[in-house]
């Protein structure tokens, strides 16, 4: 959001030492939108988590699951600075 991108996505994947490098099960991409709160954003990413953490667990038990590689390079953002909760409010954005 802070970044003015237009999407999220979320991902079950296995595990991996490296960030964003295990291999993917099941992703889904949403559509972020201007003037989205950070806490309606983060309401709508655990809930589709939890759909894709309830599809991966049936396909790892019905032995159908398949696996990809991630396509490109993964991001990573650590929990904000001061700075950037600052630069985030000056951005109009919004927490709640």
């Amino acid at each position: 959001m802070a970044n003015n991108e237009n999407q999220i996505g979320v991902s079950a994947f296995t595990i991996d030492p490296k960030i964003d490098y295990g291999e993917v099960m099941n992703d889904a991409i949403m559509p972020l939108e201007p003037n989205q709160s950070m806490q309606s954003v983060y309401k709508m990413i655990t809930e589709k988590s939890a759909e894709l953490l309830i599809k991966s667990i049936s396909q790892l038990d019905n032995g159908v699951v398949t696996y990809r590689k991630p396509l490109g390079e993964g991001s990573y953002y650590g929990m904000p600075t001061r700075e950037a909760v600052r630069r985030f409010r000056r951005l109009g954005k919004r927490f709640f």
